[in-house]
């Protein structure tokens, strides 16, 4: 639920999800994006969440959740400033959403900037996502590419 009242254990937006992965992403080319892949089932409650992971290497994260690969699958949503960073970047904050799962398969996770706001010269995150509340495994599909 959104309500950040709700006692520590219950589904509070604010505790990140399980598990998950750190990349890096330039601060010297803010259009690049990294994509990640996972297996869905259809209606399954997707929740991604991205943080970053020092305060050196801050910056400001976007989201993007397709059912299938971002070139030709359906986008459906996004997260920019959801939640606080762990790490706040110079502006803005981190991404944190929940969508369900329209189909069955292959679901592509991309993460990139939302601006030009990076406290260094790299972008680190932490990227979490869980179905029905479990961690999923992560595969790293595309790392620093030109946006599909």
């Amino acid at each position: 639920d959104d309500d950040d009242s709700t006692p520590p254990g219950d589904d509070d937006d604010s505790t990140p999800p399980p598990g998950g992965v750190t990349e890096t992403l330039s601060c010297s080319d803010t259009a690049l994006v990294d994509v990640w892949s996972f297996t869905a089932s259809s209606g399954a409650s997707i929740r991604v969440r991205v943080d970053t992971t020092s305060a050196a290497t801050a910056f400001d994260p976007y989201a993007m959740l397709y059912s299938g690969p971002p070139q030709s699958g359906t986008q459906l949503m996004s997260g920019d400033d959801d939640v606080p960073c762990t790490y706040p970047p110079p502006q803005h904050s981190c991404p944190d959403f929940t969508a369900s799962a329209s189909s069955s398969g292959q679901h592509t996770v991309v993460v990139t900037h939302a601006s030009a706001n990076c406290a260094g010269s790299t972008a680190n995150y932490s990227l979490s996502v869980t179905q029905n509340g479990g961690s999923v495994s992560l595969s790293l599909l595309s790392d620093d590419v030109a946006a599909p």
